[in-house]
């Protein structure tokens, strides 16, 4: 049996995947999350069961991608209402709210995970640039 259902994107949390509803359903576009309750109640099972999937009819899916396309390609934006550049590269194409384990503390946190089987808790957010990698975080 063929799903009539297509997952558009996944997400860390619920609160990420509500922007984008908002825009689709004002769109007129059917949309749902999929283990949002799971992980709003447990947040450490995110990366266990695939994060939260935002789920559109498979009729829908060419408009809903178009829409997505069009909310990643504009540039992220400073108080100021600056775009923030790279400081690396200069490029515009950043990601947002990127989770990274880079540093010294990160080290100690896997080590310690590893030692007492647990979720490494320690997650830094900064903004990585789409062309170069490089991390930094907003001045």
């Amino acid at each position: 049996m063929k799903s009539n259902l297509f997952t558009l994107k996944v997400f860390d949390n619920a609160p990420e995947a509500h922007v984008l509803i908002s825009k689709l359903e004002n769109s007129g576009i059917n949309c749902h999350l999929h283990d949002a309750f799971t992980i709003s109640i447990e947040p450490v099972l995110s990366q266990a069961i695939g994060g939260v999937k935002l789920i559109v009819h498979l009729d829908d899916k060419e408009n809903a991608l178009a829409i997505v396309k069009e909310i990643e390609g504009v540039p992220i934006t400073d108080e100021t209402n600056n775009v923030l550049e790279c400081p690396k590269c200069g490029a515009t194409d950043i990601y947002a709210n990127f989770k990274t384990m880079r540093g010294i503390w990160a080290v100690f946190y896997i080590i310690m995970s590893f030692l007492f089987l647990l979720f490494p808790f320690m997650f830094k957010n900064v903004y990585r640039c789409k062309k170069c990698e490089h991390e930094f975080k907003k001045k």
